[in-house]
């Protein structure tokens, strides 16, 4: 539409309407145009789906912003231990913090991949067990295998052409995520044990469970591969689900309407700026093909029959 406005022959409509016009030909209508569509998520059933979509598109924009600003040179003095296992480790503490104190304020799917690969950790010592520290390796190690091995059927051309180089990067990736969550995991239940131990009663008595969960989380250092990353989201997804429930329990702040809409909204509109203003940045990112297809770039349906044996 904006393209059409700037021809000449609409310039009766722009001396009838001259506001409205430098509001439409404005250079970010089409960015402003193309979130509004994110309304359409008010159509969904108000539940957790509707609230994870619109976590992972404003995680996904805050992704691209940042990539952003590193391709414009912004971050050029960021130190190279700095990545998104920082991340992971506050949502973690988080986590954790609202997992003791707020239970039922924390996704299902993290508190019970917590507890069920946590055994060694929560019954009881039998008389004859070692002293040596045991791990939950076993069962993480076997669901990592699954999990990567399922995802890996969608490279599977790779495999046939580099069987080798593929098979050996797989069991990395599952030797690094299995390594990751077994550290986290075991330092939640060791930074827990250590404060009851060897700290008073008195001292960070729920504070102290945060920064616990904090220093057990920075253990997602060990895998800085881009599944690593992917898994580092995940869990700041569920931490920012949490902490928006936590805080509406303990009314630090109220409940929105319809605030996923808004937040698609919102995250929309800086994929679309950014897609403005750095193409060239973007033009290869996989999630910028949904900005294409919203703005009308790439055509989404079966091609006419006739035209296609033109």
């Amino acid at each position: 539409m904006r393209k059409e406005l700037l021809q000449e022959h609409v310039q009766p409509f722009r001396d009838r309407h001259p506001y409205l016009w430098k509001a439409l030909t404005w250079r970010l209508a089409p960015a402003a145009g193309a979130s509004l569509s994110g309304l359409a998520l008010g159509i969904y059933p108000q539940d957790q789906l509707r609230v994870t979509i619109a976590l992972y598109v404003l995680i996904r924009a805050g992704e691209l912003l940042y990539k952003g600003a590193e391709a414009k040179g912004y971050l050029k003095r960021k130190p190279k231990w700095v990545g998104s296992w920082m991340l992971a480790a506050l949502s973690h503490g988080q986590l954790l913090h609202a997992f003791l104190f707020d239970p039922e304020c924390v996704p299902a799917i993290y508190s019970d991949f917590i507890l069920n690969n946590s055994p060694e950790y929560l019954q009881p010592r039998p008389s004859n067990l070692s002293e040596k520290i045991l791990l939950s390796s076993s069962s993480i190690g076997r669901t990592m295998t699954l999990y990567y091995s399922a995802l890996s059927l969608s490279r599977i051309s790779s495999l046939v052409k580099q069987p080798s180089a593929f098979t050996t990067a797989l069991v990395t990736q599952i030797l690094r995520s299995t390594a990751s969550i077994v550290a986290t995991i075991a330092g939640i239940w060791g930074s827990i044990c250590f404060g009851n131990n060897y700290l008073p009663r008195s001292f960070m008595s729920t504070f102290r469970f945060l920064v616990a969960g904090s220093i057990a989380g920075s253990a997602a250092a060990i895998d800085w591969s881009p599944t690593g990353h992917a898994n580092n989201m995940y869990v700041l997804r569920n931490s920012l689900d949490s902490l928006w429930k936590v805080g509406v329990k303990r009314r630090w702040w109220r409940d929105v309407k319809g605030g996923d809409v808004y937040l698609v909204v919102l995250s929309l509109a800086v994929m679309n700026i950014l897609y403005d203003s750095q193409k060239q940045t973007f033009d290869h990112d996989g999630s910028m093909r949904a900005i294409k297809v919203l703005r009308g770039e790439i055509e989404v349906g079966l091609k006419n029959k006739t035209e296609h044996e033109t």
